[in-house]
């Protein structure tokens, strides 16, 4: 009897810890499922906007991608209120100024601060670096309003509007300008552009359509005479099959470059121009939103009533985007490639994705398929 019972005992418990182990399983399943849950739904949202701040690596596979499909990634969330927008520019320009140690005073050109290229209204406290074929015509227009200069004049004078801003404001003093920038009222900045649309706009301003006589007109004799090895007159008209092509172009800046020779204004690399990682700038203003930038930067330095909505006063014949991919598209690969690296600093500076060379043809072939 005794045995019987025992025998029932141990029954009921492998029956108990059978059903304990079943339910355990069952637990650890349903567990298993709300992680897998979580876990997606966290991935969606990594995967959502370019904006969200905490997730680099994220979005960095997502550029990545981009660029391989030849898409363009937005510079920013166009939601975002314009004080924010220029937060996060100034703190991509600081952080890719200390990648390339370019934040950093030393005694060589690049490692120095250099105030030459800027003009400083100190009314108003309002300072900017001239980049050339960067919206500098409207800028300039602005900057000679503030100086006193009377909109007709303007309108009509067929002086120089750089010359007439320098009569007027002069060149700073380093010391000057840094303290104005410092300043609890200094509103400072500049304009950023992509670096190869504006490469374009000043080979088609200056070497291919330059006045006959100008400074432009001796250089691009040169060019075409240093490129092609060829005799090329060095006054009068200049024939169209004599005009340097964009690839001679190129090869000639590049060769200026290598030769580590001073480039021509309008071309000029930005962060060698304005030395911007040298100077604490309270904004950037980005050629493709520059209405909106600009009436900030305005109502800021409490200008806004004086001078109005900046308007373009050079604007680019035809689209300037797809101009660029007709021009870029010509260069040789390895040409291409040694361009992207004397511009990356720049790209990466104003936030523009570093090209790739079949990005380029990818557009002519989506534009001659339209």
């Amino acid at each position: 009897m005794m045995i019987v019972q025992l025998k029932r005992i141990q029954a009921n418990i492998r029956g108990f810890f059978s059903l304990r182990s079943l339910l355990l399983i069952l637990t650890g399943c349903l567990l298993c499922v709300y992680l897998f849950g979580a876990q997606s739904a966290h991935t969606v949202q990594l995967t959502g906007p370019w904006t969200t701040a905490d997730n680099g690596s994220q979005c960095h596979n997502q550029t990545d991608n981009r660029q391989k499909q030849g898409k363009e990634k937005p510079l920013e969330d166009k939601e975002l209120d314009t004080k924010t927008i220029m937060s996060r520019r100034i703190s991509r320009m600081k952080s890719v100024c200390s990648k390339y140690k370019l934040d950093v005073i030393g005694k060589d050109p690049l490692h120095t601060p250099y105030p030459w290229e800027y003009i400083l209204n100190k009314e108003h406290k309002l300072v900017w670096c001239n980049v050339f074929k960067s919206s500098s015509t409207s800028w300039m227009y602005i900057f000679n309003l503030l100086a006193g200069y009377d909109p007709k004049f303007l309108d009509r004078t067929k002086e120089v509007p750089l010359q007439l801003a320098r009569n007027k404001y002069g060149r700073p003093k380093l010391d000057e300008l840094q303290r104005t920038i410092n300043s609890v009222r200094g509103v400072s900045f500049l304009v950023g552009r992509n670096p190869f649309e504006r490469l374009v706009s000043g080979y088609r301003d200056k070497i291919q359509n330059a006045f006959p006589g100008s400074h432009h007109d001796k250089l691009r004799r040169i060019i075409t005479k240093t490129i092609r090895g060829v005799n090329v007159p060095r006054a009068g008209k200049l024939s169209p099959g004599l005009i340097p092509t964009f690839t001679e172009f190129v090869k000639f800046i590049l060769e200026e470059e290598r030769k580590k020779k001073e480039f021509d204004m309008h071309w000029a690399t930005v962060y060698k121009f304005c030395t911007p990682c040298l100077f604490n700038l309270s904004d950037i203003i980005l050629y493709e939103t520059q209405a909106r930038d600009a009436e900030h930067i305005l109502k800021k330095a409490g200008v806004f009533d004086k001078v109005g909505a900046i308007s373009h006063k050079n604007p680019t014949k035809g689209s300037s985007k797809e101009l660029t991919v007709s021009f870029i598209s010509e260069l040789p690969d390895q040409l291409f490639l040694q361009l992207v690296d004397l511009y990356r600093i720049d790209f990466e500076l104003f936030g523009y994705e570093v090209p790739f060379y079949s990005d380029y043809h990818q557009q002519v072939f989506d534009n001659a398929n339209r």
